[in-house]
């Protein structure tokens, strides 16, 4: 056995060198072909690790880590793809995501989560554990068993085990990697179809990495031999007959035998069963997705019919009261959402370019808005402006910005709204970067993953400052969280918002200041701000005598109720 741990010892120092040489030959060589050639003497030398090794123990994980999920990862690498490429710029970070099975969370909104990521109840680990001792002192009894349910305990004895050891991983790597990750498993006794147990949750590390590998680059391949309707089908029929040939491997490693194809049956069977389970799905819930196509195409034509009618009245009133319209009769939108999207959008740039002799009352919040931007702590921190609409968060935002990015290496601003988009958000970000610094955006980034490298690489061991205005959605944090790196020299990032839950979600990850602009302004504030727009364009840009009392001082205006003509809402 001593000699089995020494080989054991030798097999994984050779695969610690091979990736540093992989670590170190991605920041020479682009992604590509190119890459992948410089890879290849690894990628021929990981198959034949695993005959130093005869044990179960030893030889059976190093298998699994290095034949498959590395010579896998290492080949998505090539092209920039899979986990390895949203590491982080660390040699120990890259090695330890490229020979074991862990894959780093990240918080991707274009993919969907099928990860069940809510906090199990502390009831449901308990029972597992005592289930897992139940199996253990069943194996006393195996002379009285049927074969059958031995087989039937031997498979929720390898699931606990995996379970209870991977349970422990996440704990592990958080603290000596500082970064979580990926569950394995989710629950696979809650399957519900084989598409949902094979997919969604069972060995999650393999389904992750087979998909980018197999599954996406031949389905359109598949597309111009079988058509659009088979493509799927077969895409995963073949990941699957590849999920077997790798099982396969991974026993002949472990027994030295010739196969018997009981694994290769095994796998086409539940390809098959599995690609006609789709098949079913999609003709049982053809009609009711035709029904559901209908019935929104309706909504969306009495929504158009709607906005039509609103124009209509809008002329009408316009007319009736003498108001001037924005638009001619002949040029005006075919609907009235054409002109609420030029009117917010209009109001959305105004506040960024208000001066700042215009600003008032916000010299309070300013002074401390300045101070946590530019003192404090190193850690990265986030600063949230919270108001509702119309009360200054925009422009006390945008003011406390200009005053203080020149003390920042970078700095970028950006307006997000309600219907962002994860890509967009970063390519404006990008965008912004590269402006900056009078740099052209680079051409060839067409993934979420790469423009967040791209925007990580821009922000590298520098000292910046992003403001992004009017952030509507919590989970925006999870769309930004990996691109804003905190590179602990006291960078900062300035949110506006209407909602407080937006900066207490930014806690999980990240340091947050939260500032609440909800005092109004003064009697005497108020009418500053009213004689600054009203009479800005007088010769001493001040309030006529009438609209001040004896003193001098501003009076209190008083409003009168109107009402409108008979037949008006």
């Amino acid at each position: 056995m001593d000699g089995e741990v020494e080989r054991f010892i030798k097999v994984w120092l050779t695969t610690i060198s091979c990736l540093c040489y992989c670590y170190y030959i991605a920041s020479r060589i682009p992604k590509g072909f190119m890459r992948l050639l410089f890879l290849l003497p690894i990628l021929n030398l990981f198959p034949t690790l695993p005959f130093n090794l005869s044990s179960f123990h030893l030889g059976g994980p190093t298998t699994f880590f290095l034949v498959w999920l590395g010579t896998f990862k290492l080949i998505l690498f090539s092209f920039n793809q899979g986990p390895l490429a949203l590491s982080p710029p660390n040699i120990l970070h890259f090695i330890s995501i490229a020979s074991l099975p862990i894959n780093p969370k990240q918080h991707s909104p274009t993919k969907n989560n099928h990860t069940n990521n809510t906090q199990k109840p502390k009831w449901l680990l308990l029972l597992k554990v005592l289930i897992f001792a139940m199996i253990i002192r069943a194996y006393d009894y195996r002379e009285k068993l049927h074969a059958h349910f031995i087989l039937v305990l031997y498979c929720c004895h390898m699931y606990l085990g995996i379970k209870f050891v991977l349970a422990l991983s996440p704990i592990l790597i958080r603290t000596l990697l500082g970064f979580e990750i990926e569950p394995q498993f989710n629950e696979p006794y809650l399957s519900t179809s084989l598409q949902d147990f094979w997919g969604r949750r069972w060995n999650l590390m393999v389904t992750r990495i087979l998909h980018p590998t197999i599954y996406y680059p031949i389905y359109p391949i598949f597309i111009c031999f079988v058509g659009p309707s088979c493509a799927m089908t077969s895409a995963m029929l073949a990941t699957f007959l590849v999920s077997w040939l790798m099982h396969e491997l991974i026993y002949y490693y472990l027994t030295r035998v010739t196969p018997t194809w009981e694994v290769m049956c095994f796998f086409v069977l539940h390809g098959v069963r599995t690609t006609a389970e789709m098949a079913t799905k999609k003709v049982m819930l053809r009609p009711l997705l035709c029904e559901a196509v209908a019935f929104i195409k309706t909504q969306i034509l009495l929504l158009q019919s709607a906005y039509k009618i609103q124009d209509v009245k809008s002329l009408v009133r316009a007319e009736r009261y003498g108001f001037q319209s924005h638009f001619p009769l002949e040029q005006r939108p075919t609907s009235s959402r054409g002109n609420q999207d030029i009117t917010w959008q209009k109001l959305r740039r105004d506040p960024l370019f208000i001066e700042e002799d215009e600003v008032v009352g916000l010299d309070g919040p300013r002074g401390i808005l300045e101070n946590w931007l530019t003192k404090g702590r190193k850690k990265r921190t986030v600063i949230s402006v919270v108001g509702i609409a119309g009360v200054g968060k925009t422009t006390l935002a945008k003011q406390v910005y200009d005053q203080v990015r020149n003390n920042f290496e970078c700095h970028a601003l950006i307006t997000v709204s309600q219907s962002f988009s994860a890509e967009g958000l970063l390519r404006h970000m990008l965008n912004e970067l590269c402006k900056e610094k009078e740099e052209d955006p680079p051409k060839d980034v067409s993934t979420i993953e790469s423009l967040t490298e791209e925007v990580r690489n821009r922000l590298r061991n520098k000292r910046y400052v992003v403001l992004f205005d009017d952030v509507w959605n919590e989970t925006f944090w999870d769309h930004i969280e990996s691109a804003v790196i905190d590179n602990k020299n006291g960078s900062r990032i300035l949110i506006t918002t209407r909602d407080e839950k937006v900066a207490e979600y930014c806690r999980k990850s990240s340091f947050v200041e939260v500032h609440k602009l909800e005092k109004p302004l003064t009697e005497e504030e108020s009418l500053k701000l009213f004689c600054k727009k009203a009479f800005q364009y007088s010769s001493d840009g001040d309030c006529p005598v009438k609209a001040k009392g004896p003193s001098g001082e501003g009076r209190r205006p008083k409003w009168r109720r109107t009402k409108p003509p008979s037949g008006e809402g």
